[in-house]
């Protein structure tokens, strides 16, 4: 059991176990302060991303990322130790390497991110789909914090509705293996999945999407310039596209390159 204080959560004692934690956040809503059983950790942001780990004034970690949400490539420890990021398509962090390419640890996981550590021991707190394991059993999304045991938000979805799912504590529609959620707020496509944000692109669902319209700067296909395994799929608008996920190979066109990118 887990009893909490507030959303987002500044801290909680288990019941199941000698563990107790306590967070704290800046003004934008990021966790700037980390406390669990008594150690620390204070958090320098850019952005949504941690590059700097602080304890006792002094720091200890630098992150080298690039501009993607939810994308390390460099661990610095301040003893001198340096693990690059390896991360699949979901942006889960399946293993650390050294400077020569050496795998050090390796990172498996379930569908619901409850994971497995091999190899050199770390505290690297990046894991499934790239977020903080706080070693609580909680997942932080930064606007609310998943339970690996759960398999749920503890915390409804502060945007509501406009999460889209009626169900204000499920993850992702309950399907981990496909979607992410970086703010905790709604589920998007994993990394290199070109999914068009914003359109309510699920699978059954339709918003109303039209070919040609613009969702930021991607581009809608019309369902005739996707192919399905077979060809070519019959004319229609890209709601037939959205209905029929199992048959029909979706497509978008991101404008500064023409790229079509199937997914």
């Amino acid at each position: 059991m887990f009893l909490i204080s507030s959303n987002p959560t500044s801290g909680f004692n288990s019941d199941c176990s000698p563990l107790s934690a306590s967070f704290k956040y800046d003004a934008l809503g990021r966790r700037i302060e980390k406390t669990v059983n008594g150690r620390t950790i204070n958090y320098l942001y850019d952005g949504l991303d941690i590059v700097q780990e602080i304890e006792s004034g002094t720091v200890t970690v630098n992150y080298i990322r690039t501009l993607n949400i939810d994308e390390p490539l460099v661990r610095i420890k301040s003893d001198g130790t340096v693990r690059y990021y390896q991360q699949d398509a979901l942006g889960s962090v399946i293993a650390l390497t050294d400077e020569s390419g050496t795998i050090k640890t390796t990172y498996s996981y379930d569908p619901f991110g409850n994971v497995t550590v091999s190899g050199e021991a770390s505290d690297n707190p990046f894991q499934f789909a790239g977020r903080e394991n706080d070693g609580t059993g909680l997942l932080f999304e930064r606007n609310r914090y998943d339970s690996l045991e759960l398999q749920r938000y503890i915390s409804q979805d502060p945007i509501g509705l406009a999460g889209g799912d009626v169900n204000f504590y499920v993850r992702v529609w309950n399907d981990p293996v496909n979607w992410v959620d970086p703010e905790g707020l709604k589920g998007s496509g994993g990394k290199g999945k070109g999914i068009i944000d914003g359109i309510g692109n699920l699978p059954g669902f339709n918003m109303g999407a039209e070919p040609g319209q613009v969702y930021g700067t991607k581009h809608v296909c019309a369902a005739w310039e996707c192919k399905d395994k077979c060809g070519k799929i019959s004319y229609a608008y890209s709601d037939a596209v959205l209905h029929s996920p199992d048959t029909v190979c979706r497509c978008v066109r991101y404008y500064d390159t023409g790229e079509l990118i199937k997914y």
